[in-house]
């Protein structure tokens, strides 16, 4: 094993937002997923890691949560980020819903900056959350895995 092998990490960051209960499983999903993630047999993401956030409240607490794992970002690591909760397209952007007020929507593009800005440059999010499918229209469509999504999504309907 080379040096950068042994300095490259995969780090999972799992969130559940708060819900008005309608969401049973978002707590539970969360803390499997992560724990998955995090067995050296399944996900072999960094076990010292970042803990689940669960019924994150708003924008500012999921922000205090995720930006201190990003901002001193290694470029060979890979971040595995996995949500689950309500989502929603507000306006033309697909949202995420971080908290029960109306004001608690977060922009999906917001995310991807956060990634941009700090070089995250190896991800893999997983969006457990209603239209997630949308986000897909944030990525150029020339990209080859978009448009064999975009093909398969067609055909389903």
């Amino acid at each position: 094993m080379d040096t950068s092998e042994k300095q490259s990490q995969r780090i999972a960051v799992a969130i559940s937002a708060i819900n008005k209960g309608e969401l049973n499983a978002v707590i539970p999903d969360v803390s499997r997923v992560h724990a998955w993630l995090t067995n050296p047999e399944f996900g072999d993401c960094k076990s010292n890691g970042p803990k689940p956030l669960h019924d994150c409240q708003n924008q500012i607490e999921f922000l205090q949560y995720f930006l201190p794992k990003i901002q001193k970002w290694n470029n060979q690591n890979q971040l595995i980020f996995y949500f689950s909760g309500h989502g929603d397209i507000r306006g033309e952007e697909y949202c995420l819903k971080l908290g029960i007020d109306d004001s608690d929507w977060f922009p999906f593009s917001n995310l991807i900056s956060y990634l941009s800005t700090y070089k995250v440059n190896r991800a893999i999010l997983i969006l457990d959350a209603c239209h997630s499918g949308a986000v897909t229209k944030g990525i150029r469509s020339s990209e080859p895995l978009v448009l064999e999504l975009e093909k398969k999504q067609s055909k389903t309907f």
